[in-house]
């Protein structure tokens, strides 16, 4: 009775858990499509000019998405939205 008691609680916290990863993969989810367009386009244009000029240009695709009411995430960066953390690491 006292592990069942303790599973019990142990499954309780991980509950709170998935809750909380269930909401971030659903921003993840609908910010998907905003977030892939801002990266294509540092992929594809931006990638011999200085960080200042970078950074200027995501910023008005971002505004440029929230124009066309595309959502993307507050602050896109290529790392976490398109490579792999492992082998980033």
């Amino acid at each position: 009775m006292e592990r069942a008691d303790q599973l019990i609680t142990k499954l309780a916290d991980e509950n709170e858990m998935w809750k909380v990863d269930v909401v971030k993969k659903k921003e993840f989810r609908e910010n998907i499509v905003g977030d892939i367009i801002v990266c294509s386009g540092i992929v594809a244009y931006l990638g011999v000019f200085t960080e200042n000029y970078r950074v200027d240009c995501v910023k008005n695709w971002i505004d440029m998405l929230r124009e066309f009411e595309i959502k993307s995430s507050p602050e896109v960066a290529i790392q976490p939205i398109m490579g792999n953390p492992v082998k980033i690491r």
